[in-house]
């Protein structure tokens, strides 16, 4: 969100329970107190 064009943007997680068992990959970057959020999350 360092880009000027976005400077009035909000990141935001939107809560979804999936039926899904399939993992899938995904190669983010986080902070670390984030991603601890998100591992509780349940």
């Amino acid at each position: 969100m360092s880009d000027p064009v976005n400077k009035d943007g909000v990141a935001v997680f939107i809560p979804l329970k999936s039926e899904a068992k399939k993992a899938v990959w995904l190669n983010i970057r986080l902070p670390e107190d984030v991603l601890r959020e998100v591992d509780a999350y349940e």
